[in-house]
């Protein structure tokens, strides 16, 4: 449990605006008094660097609201709230959100005051996005030194639509195990499908779970199979893989659009040096209303495909040599391939070629420059895979 704290004046902490337990109560700059609870967050390990931040008065979570990754918006607490890295920062920390991965937890103007409200900025190194952990270090998780192991298990691989998938994999635990769970979780964290067990054993067939977990259910997307299994030493991730779902109508309207950063819109893909060429390069760079070359037609073709036309120089989106590869590049082409468009959480799309289903429209590094390339890669659930579709 922490006092966090602003590190221009540590007298100053988060707070929850008028000791609200309500959802979407503010939070803001306070003085410190340790004996609120309401200035006092419990710091959670979740997995893979992210922590949940829990307000103790509330019982309710640090969140950005409507899980934006635009720079600028507000603070709040939330029955979830969003996943925060918690990252040195110079003297202190910076407190990255998981739904704007290009943003840091950010006082208002810089200014310590009773009051002053709290958002999300994008990145900077200036003190009002540093942070002190009352002065301590931020724990780590307890290592499970006797995990459970899992064997001969199956992993989705691209699906259509209405689809089934057979879930297979036998779990082994040095301890009894307390629970299984299979499940399959949208872009945002949620699950869509998914079941929990309680063995209270030391072995455990996933075949057992296979009728109960419906992958023909799920709408196109992007999504995420995890198995996890708890035993007297923790919670262990056995599978965690990524795979598509394809469908089979439209899920976005014709229309030029931007297809921007969705860790920071103000960069977008556009044509490397506004070139007509067929194979010119397709790169990230700051974002113009005005830029043709920034723009493209979206154009419904059928079975859930459409043709992606650059603006201003008439050639559609493709896939060098139509690769099915990860990691080959994009460019502008004469024929080009079709892709599908789908939701991938927090408003965001992957954009899924149809050469290579496996693989979506991807930065090439997932930090936002001028000049980062656009290539596909395998479907990862990460920032560098989200799209904002913004409609011109």
């Amino acid at each position: 449990t922490y006092h966090i704290a602003s590190a221009i004046n540590t007298g100053y902490v988060l707070s929850v605006k008028g000791n609200s337990n309500a959802k979407g109560g503010n939070i803001h700059l306070w003085t410190l008094n340790k004996t609120n609870k309401y200035v006092q967050f419990k710091v959670i390990y979740q997995s893979a660097g992210y922590y949940r931040i829990q307000a103790v008065g509330s019982g309710k979570y640090l969140g950005v609201a409507n899980q934006a990754s635009k720079s600028g918006t507000n603070v709040e607490q939330q029955n979830t709230g969003t996943l925060w890295q918690i990252i040195p920062n110079g003297k202190g920390y910076a407190l990255i959100p998981k739904c704007s991965t290009g943003s840091m937890l950010n006082l208002t103007g810089a200014a310590v005051e009773k009051g002053k409200n709290i958002r999300i900025l994008t990145s900077s190194a200036a003190a009002a996005s540093r942070w002190m952990m009352a002065g301590l270090q931020v724990q780590q998780p307890a290592v499970n030194k006797n995990p459970a192991t899992i064997k001969n298990h199956t992993q989705p691989g691209t699906l259509n639509a209405g689809s089934s998938f057979s879930i297979r994999g036998t779990i082994s635990s040095p301890t009894k195990l307390t629970s299984v769970t299979v499940g399959v979780y949208d872009g945002n964290g949620k699950m869509k499908v998914g079941k929990t067990v309680n063995p209270g054993k030391t072995t455990y067939d996933l075949k057992n779970l296979d009728t109960s977990v419906k992958f023909g259910s799920l709408s196109a997307g992007i999504y995420a199979y995890r198995v996890l299994a708890t035993n007297s030493g923790g919670k262990t991730t056995l599978v965690s893989k990524a795979f598509v779902v394809l469908g089979r109508g439209r899920t976005i309207a014709d229309g030029t659009y931007n297809l921007a950063y969705t860790g920071n819109t103000k960069y977008a893909a556009a044509v490397k040096g506004n070139s007509k060429k067929a194979d010119a390069n397709i790169h990230l760079w700051t974002l113009s209303k005005k830029n043709k070359f920034a723009k493209f037609k979206v154009i419904y073709q059928g079975n859930g495909y459409y043709r992606i036309v650059n603006v201003g120089s008439g050639r559609p989106l493709t896939v060098k040599s139509l690769s099915s590869k990860s990691g080959s590049n994009i460019k502008m082409g004469t024929k080009g391939t079709l892709w599908q468009i789908l939701p991938y959480g927090n408003g965001s799309y992957a954009l899924v070629p149809k050469c290579a289903k496996t693989c979506v429209f991807s930065l090439a590094s997932s930090k936002a420059a001028k000049g980062v390339n656009i290539l596909i890669r395998t479907a990862d659930m990460g920032a560098a895979q989200r799209i904002k579709m913004i409609k011109r």
